[in-house]
Order: structure tokens, then C-alpha cells, then sequence
């Protein structure tokens, strides 16, 4: 141990054979083991007595903002530290250290130390508060303890008197750090619930495996990291360190939305860096180790004579919950992760384009009458929805279903549905219809429609038509709508 120490000022007494010393100091530059320390101002107090036979009773005290200090002939030496700032010798990061000390009557020294979730350890923000109690040894030249980061427990050995190593282990996964030149090593693999549950994440709700292979110093990181998991998503997300950056790429399945991204991390922003994905149709969303969060537009697409006009979006989303909000064209839609699915409450909404006559679409999670549901994947999610005039205010379709087959009806002016032919060629009929659509493949859709001729028709003739497609492409086919005719098996041998 070792340290500078001005005094500020004080007073000396000697009364009756006892020596009384007071005043105020500055502690600087104190070294304990490999943790450097600055206790700043203390009020000092030293009581000297001398006996006949020239034996010694003596009592020091030191207290100040971040230290109090007791030792004495009679009084094992102890020390409690408040929001102390240390940091490991030759580490530029400070961080505030709570915790006691008190000697042993086996020899060295009892530790409890604590610090807050954040700060940095030689160049590394503590995802969780780390808590550690332990022994220092007699020689005080290493150290023993245990303890937990977060609710995750670990255990911790620091040699700086031989080794000059420190280890700790925790879920499976290994640390090694070296006090003289910085170097670390770290290893293993460890089941993310684990960790997700250990750093308040939601663990139960997670399910999957992280391993790594790291090595390093200081901020410079050489080796992989990989994180594959199965719930709340499907997810793999994969990191190679280069040196000062981490290369990360990210491809999963979000309810049945792709999910993929790839990018640079610097190390030194570790901990609050970002990596922006896509997820299916919402572009540039950043996730982080709060959450995911985005906004933008989706960009314009195509249904054949359909046009979703571009539409604005909004997301956030807490890991810690697993719960967050959507906002789609204005509307908004809560999600939250529950029992191994996802629950939805609100809606969504778009405007659309056909064959250049606008409309508004509403899309709501559930059937008709809610707007709630659970799902466990896209393909199963069941939502209802309408398509408007927004300049009449006339409900033209309505669709209800899921996502890989939603079913949609319409009653509509023939004028309209055909507004992507000539104007000629628009009759002043009724359409009346029913199809499907499966948004998750192409989209691909099909209808039939029947089309009766409205009063100023001049052939009374109704007609049948049928709609398919795939994606941009569709196929129109118009008919004499056929007479329904019941068939009946000839009786009698064959």
C-alpha cells in the first residue's frame, strides 16, 4: 500500500504523557494491491500514550466524503468507502467503489466491495451492478471472493503479487485479465436464459446459446462471438472481432418477417452502439441491448392495378419488457411477448392507390368487432380490415382471416373496380365478390366476382370475372356469367 498524503493543516497537543493529533489532510495517489485510489480531504485524529515500561496505546481515525478509516493498538484496522473513485493501476476509467475492509484474526484482510452497472472496468461497461465479498491473504498479495453481477453468481481470483492475473467465471463462461500489460482473454459458452434472466432481461421468456472466443487488449478484440436463439425469436447473430471493431451480421425470423442486418461496431462504443437491421418492410431499425427502435417510410408497392402509397412507421420495443409499440400510416399497435407468442391490441392503417383513385385501408388484429389477438407466427395471425372511399366515406371491402389466407368480400360500383380499363369501357354496373389473398407469398391472390348490369345497361346480361396474381402480376378474365344446372348420375347398370 502506498500513497501521498499534504496536510492541510492541524494541531499538536501533549498533555500528561498523551499525545493528541488533529488537523486535515489530502490523500492522492494511494495504491492498494493493483487498485489505484484518490480518497480526497480527510479530518485526522491520532492518540499516542505512552506506558511506564515503554509500551504504546495509540488510536488513529480518518473520515472524509469517500473514506472512513479506524486502526489502533486495541482496534483491528477497518475501512468502509463511499462512492470511492478507483480503477485498476494503469486504466484511464474511474469508477465509484462502495464497500469495507477489516482485518482478519487469521491474518489479512475481510473485502466487501460493490459497483454500479455502467461503469467502466478496464475499458468495459458492467452490464449489471457487480457485488463481491472475499478475503485478501495474508501476505496481502492476492485475493478470493465471490459474488454476483446482476443475479448472476461468479467467482473472482486476483494474484497481483505473483501472477499478476485475474480470473473470474460465471454461467459457463471464463475471464481472464492480465494487471501488467492489460490483455484478456474470455471463453466459454452459456445459456442466454441465463444471462437474459441475470441482467433483467426477461429470461424466461428466452431461450438459446451464446458463445465466444475472445481475446484482447484493452480495447483492441481478436476472435468470434455468436448468439443463437429460438425464443423469443428465431435469431443468429454472429461477431468477429477485427482489432478496435466488431464486424456483426443478424438474420433471423420476427413472427414470420425476415430479419437481417449487418454492420461495424467499435469497441469503444460497445455499450451504447447500435445495429441497424431490417425487418421485413421496416428498413434502418436499430437494435441495442435496451431494445429496437426505428422510423420511416415503406416504400411504395405495387398489387397489380393496386398502389400502397408510401407510409409512414414508427417502432420501439424494450427487451426488458418485451413489449412495445408499432405505428403504422397513424394508427398505432401495442405488441408484447406472451406465453411463447406475441399479443397485439390496436391497428394500422395505409392509403392506397387503384388505377389512380384513392382509398383507406384499416387493419385491425382479431376478428371483426376486436382489436386484439395472440399469435405465434404471421402465417397464423388473424386480423379484419376495410377498404373505404375516403371521399364518401363508402365501406367498398372488407377482409377478415389470416395472413396466409385472408379472405376478402366487396360490393362496388363497376365503374370503379374497372377504373384501369378506358373509360369506355367502364359499365354502369354492380360487382359483387369474394376472394383470398396470402400476404406472405408474393402476395399471391384470387377473386371471382359477379357483375350485374345497372339500369342504363343496354344488355340486361350478367357477367362473371375472375382475378389471380402473384405479386405485380394479374390476370383478368371476363365472362357470360353461366346458368347453374343440376346433374344427376344415370340409375341402372353401367
Amino acid at each position: 500500500m502506498s500513497g501521498n498524503v499534504a496536510v492541510t493543516g492541524g494541531r499538536v497537543e501533549y498533555v500528561n504523557g498523551a499525545l493528541t493529533v488533529t488537523g486535515d489532510a489530502e490523500l492522492s495517489e494511494v495504491r492498494v494491491g493493483p487498485l489505484e485510489a484518490t480518497p480526497g480531504l480527510l479530518a485526522l485524529d491520532l492518540g499516542l500514550v505512552l506506558g511506564a515500561e515503554g509500551d504504546a496505546i495509540w488510536n488513529l481515525r480518518a473520515n472524509g466524503e469517500h473514506l472512513d478509516f479506524s486502526a489502533g493498538s486495541s482496534t483491528p484496522l477497518g475501512a468502509s468507502v463511499a462512492d470511492l473513485p478507483v480503477r485498476l493501476e494503469g486504466s484511464g476509467d474511474w469508477a465509484p467503489l462502495n464497500g469495507s475492509l477489516v482485518a482478519l484474526a487469521e491474518g489479512g484482510l475481510g473485502v466487501s466491495a460493490a459497483l454500479p452497472a455502467d461503469v467502466s472496468v478496464a475499458g468495459f461497461a458492467l452490464p449489471a451492478p457487480l457485488a463481491l465479498q472475499g478475503s485478501v491473504a495474508p501476505d496481502l498479495g492476492s485475493l478470493a471472493a465471490t459474488g454476483t453481477l446482476g443475479d448472476l453468481p461468479l467467482s473472482l481470483t486476483a494474484d497481483w503479487a505473483g501472477t499478476g492475473l485475474v480470473h473470474a467465471e460465471a454461467a459457463g463462461l471464463r475471464v481472464e485479465y492480465s494487471l501488467p500489460t492489460g490483455a484478456w482473454a474470455a471463453a466459454g459458452s452459456s445459456d442466454a436464459a441465463v444471462l437474459a434472466e441475470a441482467l433483467g432481461l426477461g429470461g424466461t421468456s428466452v431461450a438459446g446459446e451464446l458463445t465466444l472466443d475472445l481475446t484482447g487488449n484493452g480495447l483492441s478484440v481478436s476472435g468470434p462471438l455468436a448468439l443463437t436463439l429460438s425464443q423469443p425469436t428465431a435469431l443468429t447473430l454472429q461477431a468477429l472481432g477485427t482489432g478496435a471493431n466488431l464486424n456483426v451480421t443478424v438474420a433471423g425470423d420476427l413472427g414470420g418477417l425476415p430479419l437481417s442486418g449487418s454492420g461495424t461496431v467499435a469497441v469503444a462504443a460497445l455499450s451504447a452502439a447500435g445495429l441497424e437491421v431490417n425487418v421485413g418492410p421496416l428498413e434502418g431499425v436499430t437494435i441495442d441491448a435496451n431494445g429496437a427502435r426505428g422510423a420511416g417510410t415503406i416504400a411504395e408497392q405495387e398489387f397489380g392495378p393496386l398502389t400502397l402509397r408510401p407510409t409512414p412507421w414508427a417502432l420501439d420495443v424494450a427487451w426488458a419488457d418485451l413489449a412495445g409499440t408499432v405505428m403504422v400510416g397513424g394508427e398505432s399497435l401495442s405488441v408484447r411477448q406472451v406465453d411463447g407468442g406475441w399479443a397485439l391490441e390496436g391497428g394500422v392503417a395505409a392509403n392506397a392507390d387503384y388505377a389512380g383513385k384513392p382509398y383507406a385501408l384499416t387493419l385491425a388484429p382479431g376478428k371483426a368487432d376486436t382489436r386484439s389477438t395472440t399469435f405465434t407466427d404471421l402465417a397464423t395471425l388473424t386480423l379484419h380490415g376495410s377498404l373505404t372511399d375516403p371521399a364518401t366515406g363508402e365501406e367498398l371491402a372488407d377482409v377478415e382471416g389470416t395472413l396466409s389466407d385472408l379472405s376478402v368480400t366487396m360490393d362496388v360500383a363497376g365503374a370503379d373496380l374497372a377504373a384501369p380499363l378506358p373509360e369506355g369501357f367502364r359499365p354502369d354496373w354492380r360487382v359483387t365478390g369474394s376472394g383470398s389473398v396470402d400476404v406472405l407469398s408474393g402476395p399471391r391472390y384470387q377473386a371471382t366476382f359477379d357483375l350485374t348490369p345497372g339500369p342504363s345497361a343496354s344488355d340486361p346480361t350478367p357477367l362473371h370475372a375472375r382475378l389471380s396474381g402473384n405479386g405485380q402480376g394479374a390476370d383478368l378474365a371476363v365472362g357470360a356469367a353461366r346458368s347453374r344446372r343440376t346433374s344427376r348420375a344415370p340409375s341402372g347398370p353401367a
